[in-house]
């Protein structure tokens, strides 16, 4: 087959996927087609980029003018009254993002673009999504945890591996290297289901181009938050079955701390400074290098009020504009747990701080849809919009987050 040709064939077999896709029911035939069609056209992409390659040519502008039509067809979509009042090239565009991510599944038309009433968002949209995020959950804030993005939900085999007990040694002239392998193993991130739940906008608003702010900024920035809002939990504290694997789960207290008798000299606070200093240290050097805190925001609002014997606060830092503990970043999480306002009985343990190297705790994201209804609250006039978003979490350091994250506990 020519590469002349290639782009005008990746259209046809475009249009024959999504003539199958807009069937009420499949057949295993339609099943079969349709994998032969997106198939052909992820070699043509890849013979297309090699070809580029070979000729010291990029995609990366068919690629831009893609994501270009792809934010245009999505806006046009959302505003739409129905998908079959989109304009035909707006469809196709919506069509063809979609046949270039691959096949994710077989079984179910209602895993494939436009079933449901639901389209994959363009980069822009998710980019203000992710922006909302972060004002709900520090985990899909860039800098602190790692992001995978993926475009499907498939299995993500990531590595993992620990190295911290192992070092070089000095050698003579011509003495054998001896070998020292790395403990690794594998971890097997998913993708589980948060939905933002449904959002009714009055459809004046949907119709209105002058909206301020505009119907995708309104929109992302509630998508991002509702999720962020039900994701934290769960990236926090979740126990990774059928639900992502949190940060905290499974880790037993490094510390318990002791008080604040060394501190103040009376003991008035169940954390002192000599606790903190402690859990530092715990930390392998390897990790405390980007090590960060992580506590919920009443534990700084406790750890702000901590004072010495001169009365003075101890933790300085916290009362900047951007605070900081011992000179190491924090990030506020509201599903730590916090410091307890009164004794339980019996006594019960409470892990209020982590101190860690998010960067070994992972959290996979795949590519986001979003849905959109206009039959079910027809009768109020308005149009109902939601966000599906799928996550997984682990920790990648090799021993599930023993190593580079340590947690102090207080018991009360």
């Amino acid at each position: 087959m020519s590469i002349l040709s290639t782009p005008e064939r990746r259209q046809m077999l475009a249009r024959l996927a999504s003539n199958i896709a807009q069937k009420p029911n499949w057949s295993q035939e339609d099943t079969r087609r349709y994998e032969s069609y997106t198939a052909e056209i992820r070699e043509i992409n890849a013979a297309m980029a090699a070809e580029a390659r070979k000729n010291g040519f990029s995609l990366n502008k068919d690629a831009e003018e893609l994501n270009q039509r792809h934010y245009k067809a999505f806006m046009e979509w959302l505003r739409a009254p129905n998908k079959v009042d989109l304009s035909g090239e707006s469809y196709r565009t919506l069509q063809e993002v979609r046949s270039t991510l691959g096949v994710e599944g077989t079984t179910l038309p209602g895993a494939y673009f436009g079933s449901g009433g639901a389209f994959f968002a363009p980069i822009g949209f998710v980019s203000k999504v992710n922006s909302a995020l972060k004002l709900a959950t520090p985990f899909f804030d860039e800098g602190f945890a790692t992001i995978a993005e993926t475009a499907t939900g498939a299995a993500l085999n990531w590595p993992t591996d620990n190295d911290t007990t192992n070092s070089g040694i000095l050698t003579t002239e011509n003495e054998q290297t001896q070998l020292q392998d790395i403990p690794t193993g594998l971890v097997s991130l998913g993708a589980y289901r948060f939905s933002s739940k449904g959002i009714a906008v009055s459809n004046e608003a949907v119709a209105d181009i002058a909206v301020k702010p505009s119907l995708d900024d309104y929109l992302a920035k509630r998508f991002g938050v509702r999720i962020g809002r039900g994701a934290n939990p769960y990236l926090t504290t979740g126990t990774g079955t059928a639900q992502p694997t949190g940060c905290l789960y499974g880790l037993t207290a490094t510390r318990t701390a002791t008080g604040s008798a060394d501190t103040d000299g009376v003991g008035d606070y169940l954390i002192g400074y000599y606790d903190v200093c402690t859990l530092i240290d715990s930390l392998d050097p390897l990790y405390r290098s980007n090590g960060t805190f992580m506590m919920h925001p009443a534990t700084l609002t406790y750890l702000q009020q901590v004072t010495g014997r001169n009365g003075q606060p101890v933790f300085t830092g916290l009362n900047l504009p951007e605070p900081h503990l011992l000179g190491y970043k924090l990030k506020l999480n509201p599903s730590m747990p916090q410091v307890p306002s009164e004794a339980s009985s019996p006594a019960a343990n409470y892990q209020v701080l982590a101190f860690a190297d998010f960067s070994y705790f992972i959290v996979r994201r795949a590519m986001p849809l979003v849905t959109k209804s206009v039959e079910r609250l027809v009768e109020y006039g308005q149009t109902l919009f939601s966000h599906i978003l799928r996550i997984d979490s682990q920790w990648v350091d090799g021993a599930s987050g023993a190593n580079a994250c340590m947690t102090l506990q207080v018991t009360y």
